[in-house]
């Protein structure tokens, strides 16, 4: 239960920080991830949309 907690928390912590324009292996590494890859898939697994795509669909 708590696992699924902090990802929560990480994918929505890393979608705040995608507006930003830092690069997204760097949001990853901010949020524990050493993969941008690892990163790349929990947050499509959350939002359904790459974190890319997602930034894109916020004006960056």
């Amino acid at each position: 239960m708590r696992t699924k907690q902090i990802r929560r928390l990480t994918c929505t912590i890393g979608a705040r920080l995608l507006i930003s324009k830092d690069n997204i292996i760097n949001i990853a590494n901010h949020v524990g991830y050493q993969s941008e890859t690892a990163f790349n898939r929990l947050f499509k697994h959350k939002f359904k949309k790459t974190p890319a795509s997602f930034r894109r669909s916020h004006g960056r």
